[in-house]
């Protein structure tokens, strides 16, 4: 919580000093996190299943986690980081590449991916 009270007063200081340059500085400021290939482990259960489908998925966010959908119930986007499965590419949406580790079989959303 105090990492974003931070965040927030150096906002603060940065419009109302009306220091332009700060708030340039500060926005730039904020990275989200590189991740490569060898960050993110794909679950051998859950290859299985996308080479199975033999279409594209994508994790994405929602209220209740990440979860994978195929591409039809949520386009990629291009600042998605994309892992090649076989012929497939399973998207991770930069947001949850930041805080996943795995792509683990219990992401799967049941309701639409009923076959799983």
């Amino acid at each position: 919580m105090k990492k974003y009270m931070f965040q927030y007063l150096n906002v603060y200081k940065a419009i109302y000093s009306y220091n332009i340059y700060y708030l340039i500085f500060f926005v730039f400021s904020i990275r989200l996190k590189k991740v490569t290939n060898m960050e993110i482990k794909v679950d051998e259960r859950v290859r299985d299943i996308i080479a199975r489908e033999g279409k594209d998925f994508r994790v994405c966010t929602t209220c209740g986690g990440a979860v994978i959908l195929p591409v039809e119930a949520k386009i990629p986007k291009d600042s998605d980081h994309k892992i090649s499965i076989g012929d497939q590419t399973l998207f991770i949406s930069i947001v949850q590449a930041q805080h996943i580790e795995e792509v683990t079989e219990d992401m799967f959303y049941r309701s639409i991916c009923s076959n799983f």
